[in-house]
């Protein structure tokens, strides 16, 4: 299903360029992000996130197609942080102090992505447009810094591990925007993971302002 609908995008994607008046508009855009996951649930354990504020950057190029009409391919850094807390683990851990059990973990991920998102902007009028679209995310690097808790009360571990094992991301955004005037605008997004990596899904909201060159 993933795959079908990045093959219809990038096939609306290139006909709508092929359909342009090749009038195009570069600009750099920046803002924040407040950033979270959605958990699968297991039988096992319970994972709460929390999300954090991070910040993005980047830039994008954009195809006018009409009066009305726009394609907006952009390349964004995004740095991104969570909170977290897993509960209803039992994990046995056998070393030379003796023996326990990992009853929750907690602690804070932080993660920078690469995002190529492909936006199609339509103007409602002359100041306020909506946009839709598929984004492709490569994970830069993936940490996390947790605390484990366990069956004895004073044992306690923080430890801060690289968990980038599954780099690659599919999602969709939405955007409602805002223009001040013919070269800046303020935005708001809400983008989704679609695939799971680490068994969640990305959940981010931003707010920016972008600038035409």
């Amino acid at each position: 299903m993933k795959r079908i609908i990045l093959l219809i995008w990038i096939t609306l994607f290139t006909n709508l360029l092929s359909y342009s008046q090749k009038q195009t508009t570069f600009g750099i855009k920046a803002g924040l992000n407040y950033s979270s996951f959605i958990d699968s649930k297991n039988d096992q354990s319970i994972t709460y996130y929390e999300g954090k504020v991070g910040f993005y950057a980047g830039g994008f190029i954009s195809f006018k197609i009409n009066e009305k009409l726009s394609l907006r391919p952009e390349l964004l850094y995004s740095k991104q942080n969570s909170y977290f807390m897993t509960n209803g683990l039992h994990i046995i851990v056998y070393n030379i102090g003796g023996v326990y059990a990992i009853t929750s973990r907690e602690g804070t991920i932080k993660e920078s992505m690469l995002y190529v998102p492909i936006i199609l902007e339509y103007k409602l009028n002359e100041k306020v447009y909506f946009g839709f679209g598929p984004q492709l995310g490569y994970s830069l690097s993936k940490e996390l810094e947790k605390i484990e808790n366990t069956n004895i009360e004073t044992h306690s571990n923080t430890i801060k591990e690289n968990i980038n094992s599954e780099v690659f991301e599919i999602g969709m955004g939405v955007e409602m925007g805002y223009s001040i005037n013919k070269n800046c605008q303020v935005s708001a997004r809400y983008n989704y993971g679609i695939n799971k990596r680490q068994n969640s899904n990305t959940s981010i909201i931003q707010l920016g302002i972008s600038y035409n060159l």
